[in-house]
């Protein structure tokens, strides 16, 4: 027989030869599916939605000289697709991440499609066995804005189910969101590296970007110039606000500042000036 009927819900590893191979879990429904394409040698078989696995592996079990392709714009869901693969041992499937309803791809060598396209697809087979180290050079080049996004959730995802990620990039904006470990490399040296929250500490400058709203202006600014260091500032406010970046002198704390503040008038806005992974990388580069 071809399938066995289950009594009752069990937990799938459980069953015996599960793990090695010896079955697929189906409803019966979908077990017709294989019988009824009786697959032959030597045709060629698109699956085209294909997650996760069960048609595909049960058309490669019933005729291992096809050639399968299995199709589906799931990177995720196509990593099921390939676990189940690799337990069942096919060897006639070949997988691909893509949109079945555009036929531009069909035959086209990945040499032949869009820079994005290509990084996709370099991508997924980079990551589709879950390797424990991976290494990306500008992973984030070629993509549209919600395709960078795709790909940055899918990383973070790898680091947190314990994999180790090293890419280099220009993008800063990836750095500070990705990154817990940097080195910066200046014409093949190495300038700067370490915890990405320690260099922040290390450059931080004790400046705070403060908004006061007071009905003295000309007053307060005066004195705020005479007491502290001033730059301008720049953020949004609905109210008529004193916008400051101040940094405060040796033996000054922020409470310090705050109470000074309020002393002039009320603080609507309060916030540390830390420094980004651009301007570490801009201050850091012009150093050397």
């Amino acid at each position: 027989p071809q399938a066995l009927v289950l009594d009752g819900a069990v937990n799938i590893t459980s069953l015996p030869g599960f793990e090695k191979g010896s079955c697929y879990v189906q409803d019966i429904s979908t077990q017709l599916a294989a019988p009824l394409i009786s697959p032959k040698k030597g045709e060629r078989i698109l699956d085209a939605c294909c997650a996760p696995g069960g048609k595909t592996t049960h058309l490669s079990e019933l005729c291992p000289e096809a050639d399968i392709i299995a199709i589906d714009n799931d990177k995720m869901r196509l990593l099921r697709v390939q676990e189940n693969i690799d337990r069942l041992q096919n060897k006639n499937i070949k997988i691909i991440l893509g949109d079945a309803t555009r036929q531009d791809w069909w035959d086209k060598k990945i040499q032949e499609l869009s820079k994005g396209m290509a990084q996709k697809v370099q991508f997924v087979v980079t990551v589709l066995h879950e390797p424990k180290l991976l290494i990306f050079d500008e992973p984030f080049s070629g993509f549209d804005p919600i395709n960078a996004s795709l790909i940055k959730d899918e990383i973070l995802k790898l680091r947190d189910n314990g994999a180790t990620v090293i890419f280099s990039t220009h993008r800063m904006e990836s750095v500070e969101q990705m990154c817990d470990h940097i080195a910066l490399i200046h014409k093949s040296n190495k300038i700067l590296d370490g915890k990405l929250i320690d260099i922040k500490k290390s450059y931080r400058s004790n400046t705070f970007e403060v908004g006061l709203i007071t009905e003295n202006k000309p007053q307060v600014i005066s004195q705020l110039k005479e007491k502290f260091d001033l730059q301008p500032a720049h953020f949004k406010s609905i109210n008529d606000t004193l916008k400051y970046k101040i940094k405060l002198p040796q033996n000054t704390s922020s409470n310090d500042l705050v109470s000074y503040l309020t002393s002039k008038g009320e603080l609507n806005h309060f916030v540390e000036v830390i420094p980004s992974a651009n301007d570490i990388f801009i201050e850091t580069i012009q150093k050397n």
